[in-house]
């Protein structure tokens, strides 16, 4: 009985080593269901668990981001920057961060400053779709249409049914007054439901023109 109390004594530490705080595990959990309900669009419910995990884990990116991202939704704008670059600042590659920044940045009239956030994230993932079509959208307000072409372009090559970036890319062609290819974007990305507010207007345009 001596023998079997002294190796409980030595085995019980050694388990709780090897399987970690039972506490730390029910911390994270808050981090899933924060998680779990900025997905649903529970966002003050989601906030509250957030704010609960970062308590405990003041270093873990993850959370942070998530956490910018609920607030961003809540319009406390100032809160998810604070929010975006202290995950960046713990993980310079947590591209959700880079791109909460960028969404920020470009909200608040710096497209300098969200370009330059977006080409972190281009950066680290050059497959993000949403960066690239968000990047051609500021290269076409700073007057650089090649690149916003370009942009447009790989987010379709990404994701063919892509129905923003058909559309964006033929208001693109309808400018340069290439009617004929924005004809063609505009008519896949009505195929693939765009939602995008002036689209059926655009489209009603470009089917109506006159042929010179």
């Amino acid at each position: 009985m001596k023998h079997i109390l002294i190796y409980s004594i030595f085995l019980i530490p050694f388990l709780l080593c090897q399987c970690g705080n039972p506490h730390d595990y029910d911390k994270m959990a808050y981090f899933e269901k924060g998680k779990q309900e900025y997905t649903a669009g529970e966002y003050n419910k989601a906030l509250k668990n957030l704010d609960y995990a970062a308590r405990f884990h003041i270093r873990h990116a993850g959370i942070y981001a998530y956490r910018g991202c609920v607030k961003m939704e809540l319009n406390d704008i100032p809160g998810a920057l604070a929010d975006f670059n202290r995950s960046t600042q713990l993980n310079p590659k947590y591209v959700r961060s880079w791109y909460g920044k960028a969404l920020i940045k470009y909200r608040l009239s710096n497209i300098f400053g969200s370009l330059d956030d977006l080409n972190m994230v281009l950066k680290i993932n050059p497959k993000h779709i949403d960066a690239h079509i968000l990047r051609g959208s500021i290269r076409i307000e700073i007057g650089d249409r090649t690149g916003a072409l370009i942009d447009f372009s790989k987010a379709i090559e990404l994701d063919s049914i892509n129905a923003t970036a058909y559309y964006k890319r033929g208001m693109l062609r309808l400018s340069a007054e290439d009617s004929i290819a924005a004809q063609e974007d505009f008519l896949k990305a009505k195929e693939y439901g765009c939602t995008e507010p002036d689209f059926k207007l655009f489209l009603e345009q470009i089917q109506h023109k006159p042929k010179q």
